[in-house]
């Protein structure tokens, strides 16, 4: 073979790899802007999705709330009384008697039958005590009255609550936790706490971490 023939091949061979690798590279270029687009394409999906998300999340959270605040406004004019001790054969007229007696004897507050518009054991019965009982009462007038006066129950045996809903409950325990029992107390369904001798109000949980 010629030296001119042989140069003639080898040149062929080299442009014709050239060749292949620039179009390779073509390919590979166009195979990564369309990879490219694809994942842009994805992550503004994802994006979307996870703001979509994030704003139902919002919104049930304040559905939750709102439904959590109605369902303490319906329980407004009820309490919830400790200490009250339990007949095995006690009829609903027997526990409203027995509550009426402690406000008269306790809290030097005369009641009637009228005053009140519902009165049962609630949880589950107790061998050993007496199940709380909730009473609801006719008007928030009269169920303020009875409350405000919760303090002379101290050192009785007996004591009182206010009828909170499950998560007004585990708020009030979060915030007993941090500030004692003792400085911690519910007001018309909403929960305060004594710090530094001063009243605050405990709106949420969030509150009672970062406080």
């Amino acid at each position: 073979m010629s030296k001119t023939r042989q140069q003639s091949q080898i040149d062929y061979h080299a442009i014709n790899e050239e060749l292949i690798s620039k179009i390779c590279k073509q390919q590979a270029d166009v195979i990564g802007r369309q990879i490219d687009e694809k994942l842009d394409k994805i992550e503004r999906s994802v994006a979307s999705i996870v703001n979509e998300v994030q704003s139902n999340s919002e919104h049930v959270k304040k559905l939750e709330k709102r439904m959590d605040m109605l369902e303490q406004y319906g329980k407004r004019n009820n309490l919830i009384i400790y200490g009250v001790q339990e007949n095995g054969n006690e009829t609903s007229e027997d526990t409203e008697d027995k509550i009426l007696t402690l406000f008269k004897n306790k809290l030097n507050i005369g009641l009637v039958t009228s005053d009140i518009e519902k009165c049962y054991r609630i949880g589950r019965t107790h061998t050993d005590k007496g199940r709380p009982i909730l009473v609801g009462f006719l008007s928030q007038k009269v169920k303020t009255n009875v409350y405000k006066n919760k303090r002379m129950l101290k050192k009785t045996g007996f004591s009182m609550k206010e009828d909170l809903t499950k998560s007004n409950v585990e708020l009030m325990k979060k915030a007993a936790s941090k500030y004692g029992l003792s400085n911690v107390w519910s007001q018309n369904g909403k929960i305060y706490a004594l710090q530094n001798d001063n009243k605050i109000w405990v709106a949420n949980e969030t509150f009672v971490l970062n406080e």
